[in-house]
Order: C-alpha cells, then sequence, then structure tokens
C-alpha cells in the first residue's frame, strides 16, 4: 500500500522485507529530531531543560516501553494477521515473532521491578521515569506498587529535553538511545539474559554498560559516585544517516 518508505540508517537495509514492488521509493534518510540535537539547533528544548534542571537537579532518566500496550493475546493475534496476510505459511517464522514479543513482555515487567529496587537501595539518587505515550497509566502504577520518593513517575514534555538534562540514562531497549548517544549521556542498558543474545537485542547495547544480572547493576549504582570506569560508545553512524538536504 506504500508509496515510499523513509529508514532511519543504512542497518535497517538489512532487516526490512524484500519488497517485489520495484516502484516503492526506499532511502535511508535519517529523522529530524536527531538534526535537532546538534548545537545550532538544541537551544529549543531549553525553556524545558532550566524548569526540569531546577526542579530535579541531578537524576537518572529512564523511558519507558510501549511493550505492554497491548495484552499476550492481542500481540498474538497481531502476528498472525500479520503472518496471514503476508501470506508467510512456515509455522517456526510466526512462533518465534510471537516468543520474541513475549521475551520482550517479560524483559520490560523485569526492569520495572529493577527500577524499583534501585530507588530503594539508593534513596540519595533521584530516578524519573517517563512512560511511553503508548503505555496506560494505570496498568504501570499497578505494576510498580508503592514507590519511594525517589522515584518519580512523570508525563511531561516531550523525551528529549529529559534526556539532557539528566546525568545517566537507563533503559531497556528504547531507540530514544541514540538521542543519548548524540547527546554524549552516559548510557545504561539491562535486558534478561536470553532476550540481551537476540540479534535484534544486541542492537541496543549502545555503551558498554551492559548488564542482564540484576544483583550487578543494583552494585553498580550503589557505587556509581565512588568507581571510576572506562566508559566507551558505539559510532553513530551506524544506527543514522541524516540526509544533509
Amino acid at each position: 500500500l506504500y508509496d515510499s518508505i523513509i529508514l532511519w540508517g543504512k542497518k535497517d537495509f538489512e532487516k526490512i522485507p524484500h519488497i517485489k514492488n520495484s516502484s516503492i521509493y526506499i532511502e535511508a534518510l535519517g529523522h529530524p529530531k536527531f538534526d535537532l540535537l546538534q548545537s545550532k539547533y538544541v537551544n529549543i528544548f531549553d525553556k524545558e531543560v532550566n524548569i526540569i534542571k531546577k526542579k530535579y537537579k541531578d537524576f537518572v532518566f529512564i523511558p519507558g516501553s510501549f511493550t505492554l500496550a497491548n495484552s499476550p493475546e492481542l500481540e498474538s493475534a497481531y502476528v498472525k494477521a500479520w503472518a496471514k496476510k503476508s501470506k508467510i505459511k512456515n509455522k517456526k517464522i510466526v512462533e518465534d515473532q510471537i516468543r520474541y514479543t513475549d521475551l520482550e513482555r517479560e524483559n520490560y515487567i523485569n526492569f520495572l521491578k529493577l527500577i524499583k529496587k534501585l530507588a530503594i537501595e539508593n534513596p540519595n539518587i533521584n530516578f524519573i521515569f517517563r512512560k511511553h505515550p503508548a503505555e496506560d497509566q494505570k496498568n504501570l502504577t499497578n505494576l510498580f506498587g508503592k514507590i519511594p520518593k525517589n522515584l518519580r513517575l512523570i508525563n511531561k514534555f516531550t523525551v528529549t529535553p529529559w534526556i539532557i538534562a539528566c546525568n545517566y540514562y537507563l533503559h531497556s531497549g528504547c531507540t530514544t538511545a541514540i538521542e543519548a548517544l548524540i547527546l554524549k549521556k552516559k548510557i545504561i542498558f539491562h535486558s534478561t539474559k536470553v532476550l540481551s543474545e537476540n540479534p535484534r537485542f544486541k542492537l541496543f547495547k549502545f555503551s558498554n554498560l551492559n548488564f542482564t544480572d540484576d544483583k550487578k547493576c543494583l552494585s553498580f549504582f550503589k557505587n556509581i559516585n565512588k568507581q571510576k570506569f572506562t566508559y566507551k560508545t558505539k559510532d553513530i553512524r551506524s544506527f543514522i544517516n541524516n540526509n544533509n538536504k
């Protein structure tokens, strides 16, 4: 049904399904939000950044995920509908996709539990969690339960000023980590061991601060202001290809 498809980066060409219709225009043009992070434009976020910094000072920023936007039953139905429409008869492909969405769900629920533990064990660190626009606030509140005062669930402004204002960026597999990478923030990635080895999920390892063990992640935060570590990141050009035009 599409006339054209615009991709973020050249790697997307490796992942996109083969399209027989050669009349479809496909090109990696990037995304304008990445241009807005350049030094000559990024000051458009100054007003929001100043409000955030004035109120919350130093903090760890955590973006939410749309993973829980749908029920497991609905996600499974979507996959099956996609397979039927795409005439995919290989059952393993369909089962693998359903399994992947289940693993994503498990990963995210585990991540939410970890966030709460981090806040409880580090009362002197401020944690700001901003839900994904597709997430249900009531569902999140139920999953978190009673939380300490240093963990704040906030849904204000776009995600960008929060990333600009934060000291650390903690995620469980979010593309906003690309923004954090451009802004040279310290990126911490946490996922379950099973999902961390998935080729799709490996792409989220933007820095060398990656954890699959909850205890090691908790230990890292406990000593975050004492320890010295060498911080390394990936080359951003492998993820995005913003067209100069």
